[in-house]
């Protein structure tokens, strides 16, 4: 300021002012993410990557129904021991998805990102592990061995309106251990609580549409955030990509933002994460909190 206020007197000077130096910002090379992935885009998804694209050191975890590991966005991963899990539906080491819900979960999270081709996963550094289950009994059983295997996050893409104690003291146990857990609202336009989202040691996450739209998806009072669920572009068949809708998605979009929060700040709590994902979500319905969007949209 004092240098500026002498040069400012000098009659050939126009004006003083102190330098700006400006920041790169990362942007993958993968062919998919300028014209196909602007729901994260909009979420400021590449200023998070200049922060931080994810930890080695912070597993996250999909309980779901395995995961594709031969598709081209998973296998170099997998083979080098990014991608891990087992079968809890068969009781075996082998975590290959028959049904395909898992994969598009997963490719959300972990799809190999910067690599030229495809498209571009939100948590590039952070391990996968995938619990590959049948949504029953198993499931429970995944979060709980998913715990014990070091996941600091875990995201689930299903549910029943029916509470139940043993889920809740499965996640508990979970919760008690440091993992912050995430669990889609449903696409049933209803406002009865859905479980697991709905239990209070969970991160609810409802749907809206690329532009911050809700449309449709299950809202009420229990719904915490939102994350887009309107057409994400992801891993829908054997190595192809194409565009996939619902909170089943929603829902490991904001597990991958947590994904990056821990892996600035790894000592964060469950509830500290939490925290962190509703006070800097975006509001794109009602000012504060409302029904339809909880906290807001979710902004990496």
């Amino acid at each position: 300021e004092q240098v500026c206020a002498r040069f400012d007197k000098h009659p050939l000077v126009e004006f003083c002012e102190e330098e700006v130096f400006m920041e790169p910002t990362l942007t993958p090379n993968d062919p998919y993410f300028p014209n196909w992935q602007g729901s994260i885009k909009r979420m400021s998804i590449e200023a998070a990557w200049d922060i931080t694209t994810g930890s080695p050191n912070v597993p996250i975890a999909v309980v779901d129904s395995g995961v594709d590991y031969n598709h081209y966005e998973f296998n170099q991963r997998y083979l080098n021991g990014e991608i891990t899990g087992w079968d809890f539906a068969d009781n075996d080491p082998d975590f290959y998805d028959l049904f395909g819900h898992g994969t598009q979960v997963t490719g959300v999270i972990a799809a190999q990102s910067n690599n030229g081709v495809g498209m571009a996963g939100i948590n590039w550094q952070n391990p996968l592990i995938a619990a590959r289950t049948g949504y029953g009994f198993d499931a429970k059983e995944a979060v709980i061995w998913a715990t014990d295997n070091g996941a600091k996050v875990i995201t689930m893409s299903f549910g029943s309106y029916v509470p139940t104690l043993s889920w809740e003291n499965t996640l508990q146990y979970a919760f008690d251990h440091g993992v912050a857990l995430f669990g889609s609202a449903g696409n049933d336009n209803l406002n009865d609580p859905r479980y697991p989202a709905a239990y209070s040691i969970v991160l609810a996450v409802t749907g809206v549409d690329s532009y911050g739209n809700p449309v449709g998806y299950n809202w009420g009072d229990w719904v915490d955030v939102s994350g887009p669920a309107g057409s994400l572009t992801t891993m829908p068949y054997q190595n192809t990509l194409g565009n996939v809708g619902g909170t089943s998605i929603s829902a490991p979009v904001v597990a991958g933002a947590a994904g990056l929060v821990l892996s600035v700040n790894p000592e964060l709590t469950p509830t500290q994460v939490y925290d962190i994902l509703k006070s800097t979500a975006d509001d794109v319905n009602n000012t504060g909190f409302d029904v339809w969007t909880g906290w807001g949209r979710v902004n990496f």
